[in-house]
């Protein structure tokens, strides 16, 4: 090969070489662009509020450009039926057309008018404003300097029990409830709290019905039910305690430091004096395999908390006659596990709408039902059966409305 020649493969690779980088180079520019348009369009959906002003703008808009459509359509007609002077057919196509808009614009307004009742449901309702509890914030950055200055505090001295010695003594019921003969409720990754000290709040709606004649106050609190919190996280156990202090709920109210398993049901909860009627687990670390391995030396557990075993203990310990389980989730694949595992288990049926209902405790002083809908059917529960979300269903609900939540309740088969 001449000099010549490898001149001119030289050159043809070097013009080769640069036209690839340049297409490469524009299609980082597009994939860019693309992404970057992308993400502003989902960030202002996500975050886009809308006024009644702003509604109607947009009507008017619409309208105009409906119009405009209407216009377009008659000279379209007018074209094909321009040796027609038949002026009674052209009346009746415009008013076709006409109907045509009012009847675009009134879907659209109701349309409208839904996303602005959904959107002040949405921004306004919290179940929890009702206690006036302090900012979870300023709580935790306290509880941990409580935490640094008092290395050799007791957990026990606010009956908060240690996860060590919780699930390997007994719990002595009588320290932890001024009556522990009272029918009890149980929160299994209870988080900070509130769910429990909303109920204990409200009281069950049956309860609060039969003290009516002689308080008129539905916001009593509820004497007749203990209720417990079990969580694994220490900080959070600090913070509930807080919380029930501040709202003086000593009595009836507890949370303690423990994971729920089943050696903790059958060496701790079959002791309980009293009966065991509702136990609730919503919302629980979904312990995926691919999420534990990243956590390394800090994770809790692999094993998630609804387990085969666990759902036999459980069997033994609720009240025959009105002992329910309720669960919750967002990832499908957790809702189908614990389903399969309560269905296999011939202690366990779903509940029916009629034993579901009577879940409701906040009926006549929350607004739940007023942003939710109703539950008809038991096998597709769509909002909270208590009528009052937890705080993972209220965050879900205001940063991702379309996040489904699975729910499921269970009743102890007595066939």
């Amino acid at each position: 090969m001449n000099n010549n020649n490898i001149d001119t493969v030289r050159e043809e690779y070097r013009i080769t070489t640069i036209y690839l980088g340049l297409v490469a180079s524009l299609l980082f520019i597009v994939l860019s662009v693309h992404t970057h348009i992308y993400i502003c369009i989902y960030t202002s959906y996500k975050m886009a509020t809308f006024t009644a002003d702003d509604v109607n703008k947009q009507i008017e808009l619409y309208r105009e450009k409906l119009e405009q459509l209407k216009i377009k359509k008659l000279k379209k007609y007018d074209n094909i039926n321009n040796n027609s002077n038949n002026e009674k057919e052209r009346e009746a196509y415009i008013e076709k057309l006409d109907n045509i808009i009012e009847t675009r614009i009134i879907d659209a307004e109701s349309k409208a008018n839904k996303l602005l009742q959904s959107q002040n449901n949405v921004n306004k309702y919290n179940p929890y404003k009702v206690l006036n509890l302090s900012d979870d914030k300023k709580l935790k950055k306290k509880q941990e300097y409580h935490n640094k200055n008092n290395n050799n505090s007791n957990a026990t001295n606010n009956n908060s029990l240690n996860k060590d010695t919780t699930t390997t003594s007994s719990i002595k019921w009588s320290q932890l409830f001024e009556n522990p003969n009272l029918p009890l409720v149980i929160d299994a990754g209870c988080g900070s709290g509130k769910f429990l000290l909303r109920f204990a709040w409200e009281g069950n709606i049956n309860n609060n019905n039969n003290n009516n004649n002689n308080n008129n106050d539905i916001s009593i609190k509820n004497n007749n039910m203990n209720f417990l919190g079990i969580e694994i996280r220490k900080g959070l156990v600090d913070i509930a305690m807080n919380y029930r202090n501040t709202l003086g709920y000593e009595k009836n109210v507890c949370y303690i430091h423990s994971e729920f398993n089943t050696k903790f049901i059958l060496e701790n909860l079959s002791k309980y004096p009293g009966k065991v009627n509702i136990l609730c687990c919503q919302m629980p670390d979904p312990r995926f395999k691919k999420n534990m391995k990243r956590r390394g030396k800090k994770k809790l557990t692999l094993e998630r908390i609804i387990q085969p075993s666990l759902v036999s203990a459980i069997g033994t310990v609720l009240d025959p006659i009105n002992g329910v389980v309720y669960v919750s989730s967002e990832y499908e694949e957790v809702h189908l596990d614990m389903k399969e595992c309560f269905l296999n288990n011939k202690k366990f049926r779903l509940a029916n709408m009629t034993e579901i209902n009577e879940l409701y405790f906040a009926k006549n002083s929350s607004q739940y039902h007023t942003c939710s809908e109703a539950n008809t059917e038991s096998t597709n529960l769509i909002s909270n059966p208590f009528g009052c979300e937890t705080e993972r269903e209220l965050y879900l609900r205001e940063n991702k409305q379309n996040m489904k939540i699975w729910r499921m309740v269970f009743h102890l088969n007595n066939d």
